[in-house]
């Protein structure tokens, strides 16, 4: 029994000693949390203290030293009277200049002679142009009434008679053409009678060159633009050349057999074509109709 007794005083001083060890060391942890969190305090402290310190520093506003206030005073009063003794000099230097010019101007009006009178000069007079009557208008001019034309644009045609028109404030006397097969009249002033392109149309012997041109080779190239053709043949039927026509016939007509014409190259070989037969068959006396079929049997061959 007295053994038991000390085994179990034994376990229970095991049991107190290993309970102290256990609670010291929890102590000693918390202390040192303790002194941690308080270290850590103090730090954060010195630091707001330093930021703002720092910041006052910053904005509050610079103390000037009195010695470097009292330099500058000296040196802007320096400056004042410097330019003060600038502005007086500048004064007397322009009062100098001054007097210089009256002394100048007073020696040329003495020199200077005397000015010579001014005559007056009388304005100009207008002339008026004086603008041909009808008469003098017809005694000038290669058409008469009841002549054959040909126009670049609209063909054949007959002057009708010779009239006076009011373009701009003035009466000016103007060639009225009719056109047959039209039914259109046209009236260009006699001024504008050699710009306009109106020639008289070709004789009988002058056909036979016309045909020529008509029974030769074609000059085309069918791998060219349609549109750089359509410009080429405007520009050759606006001569209103009969030879240019026959050309553009006979180019485009050959033209048609390989390829089929644009809209455009058909036009052009129309309106070539018609003003051609009809000044080959009032030169030939002959049916504007036959001769398109002369042309045609020649150029289609």
């Amino acid at each position: 029994m007295a053994a038991r007794k000390k085994a179990s005083k034994k376990k229970t001083t095991k049991k107190k000693r290993a309970k102290k060890a256990t609670s010291g060391r929890a102590a000693a942890k918390k202390t040192t949390r303790r002194k941690s969190a308080a270290r850590s305090r103090k730090r954060t402290a010195g630091r707001k203290k330093t930021t703002s310190a720092a910041r006052k520093r910053m904005t509050a506003p610079k103390r000037k030293s009195t010695k470097q206030t009292a330099k500058k005073k000296t040196t802007k009063k320096k400056v004042a009277k410097k330019k003060v003794a600038g502005n007086k000099a500048a004064k007397k230097k322009t009062t100098k200049k001054k007097t210089v010019k009256k002394k100048t101007t007073r020696n040329v009006a003495k020199q200077a002679p005397p000015k010579a009178a001014v005559k007056a000069v009388p304005a100009p007079v207008e002339e008026k142009i004086a603008q041909p009557s009808i008469e003098e208008a017809l005694a000038s001019l290669k058409y008469k009434e009841g002549h054959h034309v040909v126009h670049p644009k609209y063909g054949l045609g007959r002057v009708v008679r010779l009239v006076e028109r009011t373009l701009t404030l003035r009466t000016v006397p103007c060639l009225e053409i009719h056109f047959n097969h039209q039914d259109m009249k046209l009236t260009i002033p006699v001024d504008h009678v050699d710009r306009s392109g109106l020639r008289r149309p070709i004789s009988r012997r002058d056909t036979d060159g016309v045909f020529k041109v008509l029974r030769g080779r074609a000059t085309f190239d069918a791998k060219r633009r349609s549109a750089k053709r359509v410009a080429d043949y405007q520009k050759r039927v606006r001569q209103g050349d009969p030879h240019s026509l026959a050309e553009v016939v006979r180019d485009l007509s050959r033209l048609s057999l390989k390829k089929a014409l644009s809209y455009e190259e058909r036009k052009i070989l129309s309106e070539a074509l018609r003003i051609l037969s009809r000044e080959v068959a009032l030169a030939r006396g002959k049916d504007p109709e036959e001769v398109v079929g002369e042309i045609e049997n020649i150029v289609h061959r």
